[in-house]
């Protein structure tokens, strides 16, 4: 099943993925606590693979990650091409999202692919940085942005709105943000034992 996670601003950045084969180790999301004096909650999908790991198409709902834990470290070291994006990544949404460049390090390198993830926040920089080249905002109103972009990230457009919390931005904002998205939803994959 596809799942949809209550989560903060960092999740997409974490470890998300768990596996059927026991031979490997189960990953989650990594720290979910680190991030709530953002004080902003996004929903986010995250895709499980049911018990037997069958080859049913899935199934879409919400979760709170609270319920998850955080993975290990899979890929210590990163290329100097990942960090380079990585750090480009970080000075995009620091107003938004304002961890330090080490953990948006560490939390890449908990994921399974790590360029994957990297390529779905290079989405998100997209509309974000236009909406914020045509738009003076304040702290908030980055903040109400990037929950825009990143509920998009895993999400059609039309779901994405169903979940917004805006506390600055209008909903024609949102949509303006939401229009100039071009990426595919990827939802986040966790696979269940």
């Amino acid at each position: 099943m596809i799942a949809y996670a209550l989560a903060v601003p960092s999740l997409r950045r974490l470890a998300i993925t768990r596996s059927c084969r026991k031979d490997v180790p189960d990953l989650t999301f990594a720290d979910m606590n680190r991030s709530l004096s953002l004080l902003l909650l996004f929903l986010l999908p995250v895709a499980f693979c049911a018990a037997g790991c069958t080859k049913k198409a899935p199934s879409i709902e919400w979760v709170d990650p609270q319920k998850v834990t955080q993975g290990p470290i899979i890929h210590p070291k990163l290329s100097d091409e990942q960090l380079t994006r990585i750090s480009r990544l970080q000075q995009t949404f620091k107003d938004a999202d304002p961890m330090p460049l080490a953990k948006w390090i560490e939390d890449f390198s908990r994921d399974q692919d790590p360029d994957r993830e990297i390529k779905i926040w290079e989405g998100m920089a997209l509309p974000y940085e236009q909406f914020l080249a045509k738009h003076t905002l304040s702290p908030q109103g980055k903040k109400d942005a990037f929950q825009v972009v990143m509920l998009r990230s895993g999400a059609s457009a039309e779901e994405a709105m169903r979940h917004l919390k805006l506390q600055e931005l209008t909903e024609n904002d949102a949509r303006e943000i939401l229009s100039s998205y071009q990426e595919a939803p990827e939802p986040i994959r966790i696979y269940n034992k």
